[in-house]
C-alpha cells in the first residue's frame, strides 16, 4: 500500500503538537456527578459497540481501544470543546461515526481517536509513531496536516470514485482522512446549539454546504452528504433562532 505523506513532514514533526491550533479548546469547567456518570456510560457503550462491530478478517484490538479511551480521559480531563461537549465525549462521538461508515478498518478508528489528542493536547506525534504501527501514524499525520477544507479534495481521490468499498479495504489514506474530517464536522454541526460563538457555527455551515457536502457525494456516500446537508441546515436554524432571541433582548 502506498502511503502519501504531507510534504512538510519534517516541519510537522519538529513542531510536534504544541503549535497546533487549539481554536475550540476551552478552560476546564465543573462537571456534575450526573454528567460524569453519563460520560462514563458513553465510553463503555462505545467500547462495547466497537468490539461488536469488529471484523474477523481485521479485528479491532480490545486492549488498544481500552488504552485509547484511558488516554483520552487522562489527557482531556474535564476540558470542553467550543460546543460545550466534554472533549473525550466528543472524540468518542466522532469515532463512532467513523465506525459506522468504515467499521472494518481498525487503523482508521484508532487514528480518529488519536487525531483529537494530537491536535488538542501536547501529546506528540512521536508518541503515536512509537506506540502504534506506521499505518495508524500515517493516518494521524495526514489528518493533522489538513489546514483548509479545500485540502480535503486530493487529486488521488479521483481513483477511488465508483470503487469505494475496495478503496476502504485497501485503506486508502486520503479517503480515510475524509471519513475522519467529515465525521468531525457532522458531529460538531449536530451539537451546534451548544456553541457560544455563533460566527463559528456560521462558518462551519458555509463550508459544509459549499465544500464538505460535495466531497462526500463525490467520493464517499450520498447518505453522508445528505446527513451533512441536514445538519448544516438545522445549525443555520439554530443560529437564526438565537439571533432573533438576542435581538429581542436588545430592544
Amino acid at each position: 500500500m502506498l502511503l502519501v505523506l504531507p510534504s512538510n513532514v519534517t516541519d510537522i514533526l519538529s513542531k510536534m503538537t504544541i503549535n497546533l491550533p487549539l481554536d475550540a479548546l476551552t478552560l476546564e469547567t465543573p462537571v456534575t456527578p450526573k454528567e460524569q456518570a453519563d460520560s462514563m456510560m458513553k465510553l463503555m457503550q462505545f467500547h462495547d459497540y466497537v468490539c461488536k462491530a469488529s471484523d474477523k478478517s481485521d479485528p479491532i484490538d480490545v486492549k488498544t481501544i481500552s488504552g485509547l479511551l484511558l488516554l483520552l480521559q487522562k489527557h482531556f480531563g474535564f476540558k470542553r470543546h467550543g460546543s460545550g461537549q466534554l472533549l473525550y465525549v466528543r472524540a468518542v462521538g466522532i469515532a463512532e461515526l467513523v465506525v459506522r461508515w468504515i467499521f472494518h478498518s481498525p487503523k482508521v478508528i484508532y487514528a480518529s481517536l488519536l487525531y483529537e489528542l494530537v491536535r488538542r493536547t501536547c501529546l506528540p506525534l512521536s508518541y503515536v509513531k512509537e506506540h502504534y504501527n506506521l499505518g495508524v501514524y500515517a493516518f494521524v499525520l495526514n489528518v493533522v496536516g489538513i489546514d483548509k477544507r479545500e485540502d480535503l479534495d486530493y487529486p488521488s481521490l479521483i481513483y477511488v470514485q465508483n470503487r469505494l468499498k475496495q478503496a476502504i479495504k485497501e485503506e486508502h489514506v486520503q479517503l480515510s482522512v475524509l471519513f475522519i474530517k467529515l465525521a468531525e464536522r457532522l458531529y460538531d454541526l449536530r451539537h451546534a446549539a451548544g456553541y457560544i460563538h455563533l460566527t463559528e457555527v456560521q462558518h462551519m455551515t458555509q463550508e459544509t454546504l459549499a465544500i464538505d457536502m460535495q466531497i462526500a457525494n463525490a467520493y464517499l456516500d450520498p447518505e453522508i452528504g445528505a446527513a451533512l446537508e441536514k445538519a448544516a441546515k438545522q445549525a443555520l436554524q439554530i443560529i437564526n433562532t438565537k439571533q432573533e432571541e438576542k435581538n429581542k433582548l436588545e430592544r
